[in-house]
């Protein structure tokens, strides 16, 4: 557990806040950009996240933990992890959900 943790703080650390398409008020969700992963979290009591798609399908991603396989669906503050391919260069995000579709950019 403390190593979850310890790897949640470092990734915070290097963790590039992506451009939302629309205003960052209006988003139900927050996405972080880490060294090697995607940090979903949610802004709202209820989300669920039914798909994530990176660089319009372009790159690999998979949940951290089996736990976290989508859909999956998040409280105010939760966070979902996805790992990306290490050959991948995320650009575009986009992120279904059960409160509607949202692109996010670098």
């Amino acid at each position: 557990m403390r190593i979850f943790f310890g790897l949640l703080a470092f990734a915070a650390l290097f963790s590039v806040i992506l451009k939302p398409s629309l205003a960052e008020d209006d988003l139900p969700i927050d996405v972080a950009l880490g060294e090697t992963e995607i940090h979903v979290q949610s802004k709202v009591d209820n989300v669920t996240i039914d798909s994530v798609t990176v660089n319009r399908g372009n790159c690999w991603i998979y949940p951290i933990y089996f736990s976290m396989k989508l859909p999956h669906a998040l409280r105010f503050g939760e966070t979902l992890i996805l790992i990306i391919d290490p050959n991948c260069n995320p650009i575009e995000i986009d992120v279904e959900t059960d409160l509607g579709q949202f692109t996010f950019t670098d």
